[in-house]
């Protein structure tokens, strides 16, 4: 079984971002590439800093860049926040854990 602390260990070498999106929604159908910083402000949280390119199935290319925060929870858990309005106003998005030896998924569905 992955641990919370095995996967704590792979997300602090993650130094980077890919993503494609396939739909019906405008401009949110095509792939999205660029590179994370990961900084460790505690024993208990990471923070990756993230900017790239969404380039969409039609149309420009756009640069993004994010700010995520991971903690590790007291028990087999991880929590990630959104850190758009700064360290001191999370946007809470989800929950993470082990739901069999190789798989870990939200704890409810992220809305």
């Amino acid at each position: 079984m992955l641990t919370a602390q095995q996967l704590w260990n792979g997300l602090q070498r993650v130094r980077g971002v890919r993503f494609v999106s396939r739909g019906s929604t405008p401009g949110w159908d095509g792939e999205g590439f660029g590179s994370v910083v990961v900084d460790s402000p505690s024993s208990l949280a990471l923070v990756f800093t993230e900017s790239g390119v969404w380039q969409p199935s039609k149309g420009r290319e756009t640069r993004f860049s994010n700010v995520f925060r991971w903690t590790l929870g007291t028990s087999e858990s991880l929590k990630l926040e959104h850190l758009r309005f700064g360290v001191d106003h999370p946007v809470y998005l989800f929950d993470l854990s082990p739901t069999t030896d190789d798989r870990w998924a939200s704890v409810k569905p992220h809305l």
